[in-house]
């Protein structure tokens, strides 16, 4: 075990794009324990970052935010919920999607 954690060198390399979202709700909550983000975790969000392929990103749609997983391959662009109670958001070419960040980590507290 280490001695100590810098927690700010580990989780934010870049500290004035940087940012932290409290989640609301149980859209990223999946059956696969290791890609779960539970309602009230703590993001950690990284606006310096391109967003890619398979990332989790805060983006804004419709003029609300909303944490999903990005899918985009060609020119086909969906937001995936990891709950598969929530149905993939596909855009068209009306929609307007801004990426806001992308999620690096997220805390969980104990209770």
């Amino acid at each position: 075990m280490e001695d100590r954690v810098d927690l700010n060198r580990r989780f934010v390399p870049h500290p004035e794009a940087t940012f932290f979202f409290r989640v609301c709700g149980d859209s990223m909550v999946s059956p696969i324990a290791e890609r779960s983000i539970p309602d009230k975790a703590t993001l950690i969000v990284d606006r310096s970052r391109e967003a890619k392929h398979d990332d989790i990103v805060v983006a804004i749609l419709n003029d609300e935010f909303t944490v999903k997983r990005l899918y985009r391959r060609g020119n086909r662009l969906a937001l995936i919920a990891e709950n598969p109670a929530y149905p993939p958001i596909v855009l068209n070419e009306e929609q307007e999607l801004s990426i806001w960040g992308v999620v690096t980590a997220w805390i969980m507290e104990p209770r």
